[in-house]
């Protein structure tokens, strides 16, 4: 199967580092560990070290703590109330805010990430796309918005004689206000459409393009950033957390090695030789074990045999704190404060597990809402045009005006109380009002807060 190749250096060095985060993710990462153990400590030290310790991935831990805006269902909002049921029944039956939780997480660890969405037979089809398959260009007025985007993917060969899959891509474009769709191969020098080998009537330019928002072409594409930079790709931003995500495993490994390798004592004879060994491509050997008796002759007859050991190769305990020390220093330099840190075990710098308090979690959300509200919009206006452009699908939405609001993490009971006990009194003296409590409390919208009350209100007067 031909590889993935990038159409430039600098693509293709961002779609390596992408790959690399993409993979730690998504648990696909052994053999970037194993090259990592093999670079540093050569292949023979590794392979007997032992089978790489996949279990411990602090770039994942910390990245799937921050990616919790999707935890609980946003609120769309639009001035037409029937709309915004519409198209939460088309939200929900495509799943996208199930899809969303995943696109947060890659789009915080990758740094940016997209979503595609079509239609298909009446039903709206959203995909998560990461960024180590797309490259896109924009205007510079724009720099950040995408004008096209080439989404490269596997697909069964053109040639329905030839088996096995290749490397198309899709290429999507409005760059001068005229939509483009086609499906390109053979870039490497001899660039094809092969449109029409997958899709009915080939390419779609001009009026043929599907997809018109208020009289112009539009992407069916979100490309999300975790950080608005005035880039279109921000790839290398906090390498050190994916980076130091493999020293870890690298030096939890050593670990395993350790513990189960060189924490007994090393014995050594003085003029004795081994009864029996085991011979292999590295010599001879026998295998050891704390519970072992080693069988020993005298090397010169009529000497006297010596006997003694060593202390233990190594101490799993402070190699162990000390790996964890180091794995927090990760969390850090990925722009998290250590005040919103704690380790199960004691002390915030003891040194133990990661784990982010609830106020970190929220303050991180908080920090990125304003990036993914920015996605979120456009996404809902990008799912009317697409909705829009397809005869099969029933009733019509706005493509402008949408707005949208996150829940946010609920309150522990803890911290319900505190802002109970904080909330009296700036209620008396007028600072603060219950809509603003209600809607603390919930994370809804000050306007949800007064629906609600209202009905409790309701519900008091009929049963007192």
């Amino acid at each position: 199967m031909p590889s993935l190749k990038a159409p430039d250096k600098e693509t293709e060095a961002r779609w390596h580092h992408s790959g690399v985060r993409h993979r730690l993710l998504e648990g696909l990462w052994l053999e970037d560990l194993e090259r990592a153990i093999v670079q540093e400590v050569g292949e023979n030290r590794a392979e007997h070290w032992g089978t790489p310790d996949l279990t411990k991935n602090v770039a994942r831990s910390v990245v799937y703590q921050l990616s919790i805006t999707y935890d609980r269902d946003p609120i769309v909002m639009h001035e037409d109330p029937e709309a915004v049921e519409l198209m939460e029944s088309i939200l929900d039956e495509a799943g996208v805010w199930s899809l969303a939780t995943r696109m947060q997480r890659l789009t915080i660890g990758m740094r940016e990430c997209a979503f595609y969405v079509r239609t298909v037979k009446g039903k709206l089809v959203a995909q998560v796309v990461s960024s180590d398959v797309l490259w896109a260009e924009a205007d510079p007025a724009t720099p950040d918005e995408p004008h096209t985007v080439h989404w490269y993917r596997l697909r069964p060969h053109w040639d329905p004689e030839v088996e096995g899959d290749v490397w198309t891509r899709d290429v999507w474009s409005i760059k001068g206000g005229v939509g483009v769709f086609r499906i390109e191969a053979g870039w490497d020098g001899n660039l094809m459409d092969v449109t029409g080998a997958y899709v009915d009537g080939g390419q779609m330019v001009g009026d043929e393009y599907p997809i018109i928002a208020d009289g112009m072409p539009a992407l069916p594409w979100v490309l999300y950033h975790a950080e608005r930079t005035g880039c279109l790709w921000d790839a290398f931003e906090g390498i050190e957390l994916f980076e130091g995500a493999l020293k870890v495993a690298l030096f939890w490994t050593f670990w395993g090695h350790i513990l189960k390798d060189a924490s007994h004592p090393q014995r050594y004879a003085i003029n004795a030789m081994l009864l029996a060994t085991t011979a292999d491509e590295h010599g001879n050997f026998i295998e050891t074990d704390p519970s072992t008796l080693l069988m020993l002759r005298a090397a010169t007859p009529g000497a006297t045999p010596a006997v003694g050991q060593w202390q233990p190769g190594g101490d799993p305990l402070e190699l162990g704190e000390a790996i964890r020390a180091y794995s927090a220093d990760l969390a850090v330099d990925f722009g998290i404060s250590p005040s919103d840190i704690q380790r199960s075990g004691g002390d915030a710098r003891s040194g133990y597990a990661i784990f982010l308090t609830r106020e970190g979690v929220r303050s991180a959300q908080r920090r990125m809402e304003p990036q993914f509200r920015r996605g979120d919009r456009r996404l809902l206006s990008v799912v009317a045009a697409v909705w829009n452009a397809d005869d099969e699908t029933e009733g019509t939405l706005p493509v402008v005006g949408w707005d949208i609001a996150y829940r946010g993490l609920p309150l522990s009971i803890e911290e319900r109380r505190a802002l109970m006990e904080e909330s009296e009194a700036q209620i008396a003296a007028g600072i603060m009002s219950k809509v603003d409590l209600y809607a603390l409390m919930n994370s809804v919208t000050d306007d949800q807060a007064r629906e609600q009350l209202r009905k409790r209100a309701a519900d008091f007067r009929e049963f007192p």
